[in-house]
This record gives C-alpha cells, sequence and structure tokens, in this order.
C-alpha cells in the first residue's frame, strides 16, 4: 500500500513538474490554474506590445514564438477553445501589420514577420470551413467590438485563402475607415470570380487616386487575371474606362487600358484595338511618342487572334472580318507578315523609341569584355567599351525621330543630358564623346542610376509627368550595392501609373538577381552574356 502511495505521489509530481515547464497541460488538465494558461500568457506578452515596454526584437522574438508554439499544442489539447486561441493568435498577427504595404517589402522587420509566420502556420493548420465563417462574420463583418489589428489580420489571413462565402465581408471592409484594412481586404479579393467583386475594383480603378494608391494599383492587379461576362455591370462600367483611353493621347493611359483589355472576349474589345492601332500609327509618323502602344496593340492581336501581322491595322481589319465570317483560311490578310529588322542591344529589341540608357561604369568594366579575342598583337574591347559601342548602334538604328539619354552607376551615378534628346548624328556623335571621357572605377550603386534617370524625390516619389522615356535599357556586370530586395516592391508601387519597362542585360555569370526581377517586374526582357 505505502509503495502504492509513493508511486501515485511520484506521477503526481511529474505531471505538475511538466505542467509547470510548459503551461499546456495545465491548461488543458486544470482549467483552474488559469496564471499557467498559454493564451493569458501570450496576451500578456500582447499587453506589453500595447504599452510598449516590449517589442520584438532579435532577442525577444523566441519568446513569441514559443508562446504560438504552446498555443498550437493547447488547440489539439482542448479545440473547444479554438476561437479563443485563434483571436490571440490574430491579435498578434495585427501587431506585425501596422506598416503592412500590398506594395511593399514584407521582409523589412525579419522577427516580425517570424512571429507572423509563425501564427499563420497555427492558423492554417485548423482553417475549415467552420473557422473561415467566425472570421468573416464574427471577426471582419464586426467592426463594433473587434479591434481592428484582429480584423487587419483576419483580411490578411485569407489573402491566398479566400473562400467565396467570405467576401461580402471582405468587401464591408474594403469600405472601412481604416485605409490599411481597406487595402489588406481588397488585395484578399485580387482574383475573386464575382460580379460584385469586379463592379468593386472597376469603380475604384476609375476613381481619381493619386499615383501609387494601393487599390488602384490592386485593381489593375484583379482585373488583368480576369474575364468579364460581356453583358455585366462591371464590363460595361470597364469598357467606358479601356475605350476612353485606348485612343487618349497618353501613352500611358493607352498602355494601361491595353493591359485592362485582357478582360473582355474578342467581340468586345479586337474592333477597338484595331481603331487605336491605327490612331497610334498616324501618331508615330507625326514624330509623336506612339512606338511603344503600337507595339503592345500589336501583341495583344497576336495573343489573340494567333498570327502575324504587322503593325497594319488594314491587315488586322481583314482578318477580323474573315474571323466574324467563319472565313479565317480565306482572309485576304496575310497570316504572317515579315517583321522587319529590329535595332538590337545585346540581342535585346526594346520596341521603343523614347529610352533611358543606365550603364554600369564600375571598375569592374575595365575587364575585356571576350577574352577569346586578346592576344599580344591586338588588345580587345572592354565591357565598358562594347557597351558603349553597342548603345550608340542601337540608338542609330532607332532613328532621328527617337529620343535617348545615358546614364551611368559607379559609387554614385552621373547623366548625360537630364532629358530625351532627338537621336540625331550630332546628339550621337556628342553622346560618344561623353561615353569616351568616362572611365570605369568605383562600385556599382544601380539604384542609385535608376533614381536618377527617373528624377525620383528623395522619399522615392515619382512624378511621371516629369519621365518621357517609355523603356529603360540596363546593363551590370556584376552584383549590385543594394541587392535586390528594392526592386519588387518598388516597382509595385510606381509602375502601375509610371508603366516603364525595363530591359536588362547581366554581363558574366555575376549578379544578385536585381536585374532578373526589374525585367520580370515590369514585363521587359533579360539576357545574360557570357564571355
Amino acid at each position: 500500500m505505502r509503495r502504492a502511495v509513493l508511486a501515485r505521489a511520484s506521477i503526481a509530481v511529474l505531471l505538475a513538474w511538466f505542467a509547470a515547464g510548459s503551461g499546456v497541460l495545465a491548461a488543458a488538465q486544470e482549467p483552474a490554474r488559469r496564471g499557467r494558461d498559454p493564451v493569458l500568457a501570450l496576451q500578456g506578452l500582447l499587453g506589453r506590445l500595447e504599452r510598449a515596454t516590449l517589442s520584438i526584437q532579435p532577442d525577444t522574438v523566441d519568446e513569441f514564438t514559443r508562446a504560438v508554439g504552446d498555443l498550437r499544442l493547447l488547440w489539439s489539447l482542448a479545440p473547444e477553445r479554438g476561437n479563443e486561441i485563434a483571436a490571440t493568435l490574430l491579435d498578434l498577427t495585427g501587431h506585425t501589420l501596422v506598416l503592412y504595404d500590398p506594395a511593399g517589402r514584407d521582409d523589412l522587420f525579419p522577427e516580425s514577420l517570424r512571429a507572423r509566420t509563425a501564427a499563420a502556420d497555427v492558423l492554417s493548420q485548423h482553417y475549415d470551413a467552420e473557422l473561415g465563417l467566425w472570421l468573416a462574420r464574427d471577426v471582419l463583418a464586426n467592426a463594433s467590438s473587434q479591434p481592428l489589428g484582429r480584423r487587419r489580420a483576419a483580411a490578411w489571413f485569407l489573402i491566398g485563402r479566400r473562400r467565396a462565402d467570405q467576401e461580402l465581408a471582405l468587401l464591408t471592409c474594403t469600405r472601412d475607415a481604416d485605409p490599411r484594412l481597406r487595402s489588406i481586404a481588397a488585395e484578399a479579393l485580387v482574383g475573386a470570380d464575382s460580379e460584385a467583386v469586379h463592379r468593386f475594383f472597376v469603380e475604384e480603378f476609375g476613381r481619381a487616386n493619386e499615383p501609387g494608391d494601393p487599390l488602384r494599383m490592386l485593381a489593375e492587379r484583379h482585373l488583368r487575371r480576369v474575364r468579364l461576362a460581356p453583358e455585366s455591370g462591371a464590363a460595361k462600367g470597364l469598357t467606358k474606362l479601356v475605350r476612353r483611353e485606348l485612343l487618349s493621347e497618353s501613352w500611358r493611359g493607352a498602355s494601361q487600358a491595353i493591359a485592362l483589355s485582357r478582360a473582355f472576349d474578342d467581340d468586345a474589345i479586337v474592333p477597338w484595338l484595331i481603331e487605336a492601332l491605327g490612331t497610334w500609327k498616324a501618331r508615330a509618323e507625326k514624330g509623336l511618342q506612339a512606338l511603344r502602344v503600337e507595339h503592345e496593340i500589336e501583341a495583344e492581336l497576336e495573343l489573340r487572334s494567333g498570327r502575324k501581322l504587322g503593325l497594319f491595322p488594314e491587315n488586322w481589319l481583314a482578318w477580323w472580318e474573315a474571323a466574324r465570317k467563319g472565313e479565317v483560311k480565306k482572309a485576304s490578310a496575310p497570316s504572317y507578315y515579315p517583321e522587319p529588322t529590329r535595332p538590337s542591344f545585346f540581342g535585346l529589341e526594346p520596341r521603343s523609341d523614347r529610352v533611358l540608357f543606365v550603364i554600369d561604369r564600375s571598375g569592374s568594366m575595365e575587364a575585356v569584355f571576350d577574352p577569346a579575342k586578346q592576344s599580344p598583337e591586338k588588345r580587345a574591347a572592354t565591357r565598358w567599351e562594347k557597351a558603349a559601342t553597342e548603345l550608340c548602334g542601337f540608338v542609330e538604328a532607332l532613328g532621328p525621330r527617337a529620343r535617348f539619354d545615358v546614364v551611368v552607376f559607379h559609387d554614385s551615378a552621373d547623366v548625360w543630358k537630364k532629358k530625351l534628346v532627338a537621336a540625331d548624328e550630332r546628339n550621337l556623335a556628342a553622346a560618344r564623346q561623353w561615353l569616351a571621357g568616362q572611365r570605369p572605377l568605383g562600385g556599382t550603386r544601380l539604384r542609385a542610376g535608376i533614381e536618377l534617370g527617373l528624377e525620383a524625390a528623395p522619399d522615392g516619389a515619382v512624378a511621371p509627368e516629369r519621365v518621357d522615356a517609355d523603356t529603360v535599357i540596363v546593363l551590370c556586370d556584376g552584383a549590385t550595392a543594394e541587392g535586390d530586395g528594392w526592386v519588387g516592391p518598388r516597382l509595385r508601387r510606381v509602375n502601375p501609373r509610371l508603366r516603364v519597362v525595363f530591359h536588362c542585360v547581366q554581363i558574366g555569370e555575376g549578379g544578385d538577381g536585381t536585374l532578373e526581377t526589374l525585367a520580370r517586374e515590369s514585363g521587359g526582357e533579360f539576357v545574360r552574356i557570357t564571355r
């Protein structure tokens, strides 16, 4: 008997020791011991965050992730407390979303991101229809009783996880007084195949928002990936915007309209694309900025038709008339129109006549471009010399109606003219002379070169009306001083209105992904030259 009593006592001591160490078993088996409740433990940390006596830093983030781990175990042991646990995890997530921006970098505060990811992992593990309904009905749609941070967190959690029965709650949040909640909820709705969502984004796109407004940016992102029903209210609203901008005198407005035309079926948009091609072709013949828009229209028509008919509206009109009659094979227009030779820069063929060059002038550009051509009898061209030769040859092939300027970057950045100038013989000779006077030296501050060329303000803002170039050609031969982390957020913030395309050339096997990201995020091309 005594041994049995001692054994039971030992087991009790062990259980008590385990409960004191983790706090989880105590919460699951002894609700009275609330002082060790994992929910209260994390809520205590959140209270300190609120009072600014604690922050999520490298030396404290482990404390938060351990608390999240305890909640993970508690949820498994006490599923009836799921909503209470989820609310606490959302509160932690909300603290990490205070500066969240759909167009911004999400890794500027890695410790906060780590805590947010840990909380989201636990929520994802238990995410089902019941939890989804609770998020929509009890959190998102209940502004009067739910903390703002919790509602932001619920909307953020639904990005990429949204269900149809949550769309009404998210749409309600897009009308909230808090701009951050509005933008997060809108991001969660991007891609939803719902007439109500389509109409919301059409309305947002049509508003006179400031450049870089997150809702306008998200509206374009949504409308570029959906197909609208021809007679729907959203289609009718977007039709007015797209048709107006296609024929406007703004190349940026036309470029945006072409991108949004993907939402329409052929009957609704092809005739307008053909008419717009004729309008912009006439402008190009007058020497106006039009070539980029012409080629974007051409690319959209090629995508829809599977044919290459060039920049000739009459060819496209003949194809369309035959297609509508079901006589595509008998169309008078050829199914392929031989493309003319295009100006080339290291194999790139940018379709533009308004070009800004941003060229690496760092010390490594002094290296020989093609060592195989180097010999004791003959000095091979350096990377810098080869870049200057390619640049001048490209500009010469563009012709005098084109406009160009040049920025070089090293430890800082220098610009040639500070504006686009005609690609005539006089300016081409001046550009050759200026480039010949440059000497490769120093580091590789690519971002400084791009921001100088785009006349970015100290806070990074770019005024579209001050940027004449519609295309930027970038050349670099190694890793940049800034890395590639700034590129995606920067372009997502400014380029929906700026609409500049970056075509990039990487010389050598080096690099850090900056050029690839610039090209990918802006719709341009990337080539790597290995010698």
